[in-house]
C-alpha cells in the first residue's frame, strides 16, 4: 500500500479516538466516519484536526441508514468495527454487516473487536440487566452483546 491512498471505514467512529492518530500516523488515507450518535459526529467535526480532504463524518445508524448515502459503493479498503457490534441487537446485526458489505472493495477487510462470552464486562452485570442470550443492558441503556468465538468468523 505504499503508493495507494487506502480508503477506511470507522463504524462507530465516537468522538474520534481512533480516527485522528490514523490520520496523524498516515495523512493519505481518507477515512469516512460514521456514528449513531449526532452528538459524537459533531464533536468529530469540530476537532481542530477534521479535514474534509482526509475525512467525511456523518450519523449512521447501521441497521437502517443506507450506508451508500455517504460512501461509494464499493470504495471502501478497510472497515473497523470496535465496540460496534455489540451495541446493536443480535437480530439487526446481519443489517448492519449488508451494509457495510456494499460499501468494501472486492477484496476489501473488515477489522472486528468485541466483547467476548464471558468478559470481565459480562461478569459485572447485576441480576435483571440480562436482554436475551449473551444480551445486556447498561444503566445508561445502552446494550451490550457478547459474542461467542467464531460467531462471526466469515
Amino acid at each position: 500500500f505504499e503508493n495507494q491512498r487506502l480508503t477506511i471505514l470507522e463504524a462507530g467512529c465516537g468522538v474520534g479516538n481512533c480516527l485522528f492518530p490514523l490520520l496523524e500516523e498516515d495523512p493519505r488515507l481518507f477515512v469516512y466516519a460514521c456514528d449513531f450518535s449526532p452528538r459524537a459526529v459533531e464533536f468529530v467535526k469540530k476537532n481542530p484536526s477534521y479535514n474534509t480532504n482526509t475525512c467525511k463524518a456523518f450519523q449512521c445508524d447501521l441497521t437502517k441508514d443506507n450506508l451508500t448515502e455517504n460512501v461509494p459503493t464499493e470504495s471502501v479498503d478497510v472497515a473497523t468495527l470496535i465496540f460496534v457490534l455489540s451495541a446493536i441487537h443480535p437480530d439487526k446485526m446481519h443489517l448492519a454487516i449488508s451494509n457495510i458489505y456494499k460499501v468494501l472493495k472486492p477484496g476489501g477487510c473488515v477489522l472486528f473487536r468485541d466483547y467476548g462470552l464471558h468478559d470481565h464486562a459480562m461478569i459485572r452485570f447485576k441480576p435483571g440487566s440480562k436482554l436475551g442470550e449473551n444480551f445486556y443492558v447498561r444503566q445508561d441503556g445502552t446494550r451490550s452483546y457478547f459474542f461467542k468465538t467464531g460467531e462471526y468468523s466469515v
